[in-house]
């Protein structure tokens, strides 16, 4: 299956999903290529609680999205080995 490059965009912040649904405020980003791709999904994904800021850094986004994981669950590492010695 081929994906043409002008539909992907990335939707990526620090959100907890619990916090969503209890439309707490909230801000993520939304990366695309394209300006209408971008302005596309943060217009779909935007309420008075959620808000999505465009940025055309696609790479970066995603980039920071991952390694963000990854910190979350070295700290996490670290922690259970704090309270297991």
């Amino acid at each position: 299956m081929k994906i043409k490059k002008r539909l992907i965009g990335c939707l990526s912040g620090p959100s907890h999903a619990e916090e969503v649904i209890q439309q707490l405020p909230t801000s993520v980003v939304a990366a695309a290529l394209y300006p209408d791709v971008m302005r596309f999904i943060s217009e779909l994904f935007t309420s008075p609680y959620f808000r999505v800021y465009p940025n055309a850094d696609i790479l970066g986004v995603a980039f920071g999205g991952a390694m963000k994981n990854i910190i979350a669950i070295a700290c996490g590492i670290f922690r259970w080995f704090r309270i297991w010695r």
